[in-house]
């Protein structure tokens, strides 16, 4: 069966079966690690858990006591609330643009940036910071 070989930050190498994923080689280490994993660091690229992994890597687990850890939450929950816009607001079009661009923005740092926007949530969370 053909293997692919992953470099670990400590160093190590971790043989793993072709078409394994963050979550396999997450698994692969430890099930702790595997239920605290959220992404996996590809040659410094962020990842989803789910991407298969490519052959001769360095490779890193994304926990959330990394660094990443916060830009790779906003990211997903950004992609829960577009797809919930989606899913009942009246512009598609403008929703779908949204979604395909996402990936290729800076992840938002103060609630979602772009056409999506909730005034009615900022008095409530002035009066919480009080």
């Amino acid at each position: 069966m053909p293997e692919i070989h992953v470099t670990l930050p400590d160093g190590s190498e971790r043989r793993l079966p072709a078409g394994a994923t963050g979550a396999d080689l997450a698994q692969a280490i430890g099930p702790g690690l595997a239920k605290a994993a959220l992404a996996v660091r590809v040659d410094g690229q962020v990842w989803d858990l789910a991407r298969p992994l490519p052959d001769g890597m360095r490779v890193a687990i994304v926990t959330d006591r990394d660094t990443q850890a916060l830009d790779v939450l906003r990211h997903s929950c950004a992609h829960v609330l577009a797809t919930a816009v989606r899913d009942v607001g009246p512009d598609r079009g403008a929703v779908r643009t949204y979604l395909r661009d996402l990936g290729n923005r800076r992840p938002p740092y103060r609630g979602v940036t772009g056409d999506i926007t909730f005034r009615a949530d900022r008095p409530a969370r002035r009066r919480a910071r009080r």
